[in-house]
């Protein structure tokens, strides 16, 4: 997905709503995987030597 494509993806929801990332992730009893919803703290243009400029969206996620 580019940055124009999400742009146009938003433009169709409803301005007030928050906006998550679902992240796979296993069940912590160790079953099946499971889904988790995270908040986006930020959406920020980027740039990496080895990938040139990207648009970086980062979350609340805590490995821990």
């Amino acid at each position: 997905m580019n940055v124009q494509q999400l742009r146009e993806a938003l433009s169709s929801m409803p301005g007030h709503w928050p906006v998550h990332l679902a992240v796979v992730s296993e069940d912590a009893s160790g079953g099946a995987l499971d889904e988790d919803f995270l908040f986006t703290l930020e959406c920020v243009p980027e740039s990496f030597p080895s990938q040139g400029c990207m648009c970086v969206i980062r979350a609340n996620y805590d490995p821990s």
